[in-house]
Parts: structure tokens; sequence; C-alpha cells
């Protein structure tokens, strides 16, 4: 067992930190947490559970920006640092990665920028509550 809490090479397979320590950190936490999130709300008075729900949220929303901000301005300028050679690059030598930097640099943020513009012009604030809970559940994930 303390192979799996401690070894860089389990079973065979190389690890960053250990096996239990690379799912932590590789999303795994974030689905413990929130798991204990809901055992740990009270099942009765709606107001107080809305107010608790509403302030775990809030401190969520915050950590995540100063936890993931630099993280993603980091992840950007590997992403669109010299993006257009990179494409030139790949559409040659690796039709594979240059099928994932289309899908992950141009594809998916035309898709988020047309749903916001859809939540605009409709001014529907379901589909802007949906964004907040997606940007919980993947960053948490990721």
């Amino acid at each position: 067992m303390s192979g799996i809490l401690t070894a860089r090479h389990w079973r065979g397979r190389r690890y960053l930190i250990s096996p239990a320590a690379d799912f932590l950190v590789a999303g795994g936490l974030p689905l413990l947490v929130f798991g204990a999130m809901f055992l740990l709300f009270p099942a009765g008075d709606e107001a107080l559970m809305n107010n608790r729900i509403l302030h775990v949220s809030a401190m969520f929303a915050i950590l995540a920006y100063f936890v993931n901000d630099p993280h993603f301005m980091a992840s950007y300028q590997i992403m669109y640092g010299g993006f257009r050679g990179k494409l030139r690059r790949y559409r040659d030598e690796n039709r594979r990665l240059w099928r994932k930097y289309i899908f992950a640099g141009l594809i998916v943020p035309a898709v988020i920028i047309g749903y916001y513009l859809v939540a605009l012009i409709t001014q529907r604030e379901s589909l802007f509550a949906h964004t907040i809970l997606a940007m919980y559940f993947f960053v948490g994930w990721h």
C-alpha cells in the first residue's frame, strides 16, 4: 500500500509523484471534495442550505480565479504563441496534432463565444448559470 502513496514507479508504470498523488492532482480530489460537500450540507432548512451553497460557491469562484489564472495565462501563451507557425508545421508533419490544435485553439473558443452571444442576445439567466456550473466542473476536473 505504501507504494501507491510514495512510489514514482508502481506496477511497471511511471508517475510524477505517486499513483495516489497523480490521481488526486489530475482531477480526483475535486470529485472527493464535492462529494464531501454534498454530504455535509444540511438536509432541512432550504433557506439555510441555499445560503451556505451561495457562500461556498462564492468561495470557490474566488479561489478558482487566484489558483487558476496564472495557470491559464501560461497555458494560453503555450497554446497561442506562434500559433500560425505551429499550424503550418503540424499540417505537414503531424495531422493528428494539427487537428487537435484546430479543435482546441479555434473551434472550442468559437463555440464558447457563440454560446455567450446567444445568452446575451436572449437574456436568459439560466444560460449564464450553466456556464458557471460548467466552469466549476471543468476547472475542478482539470
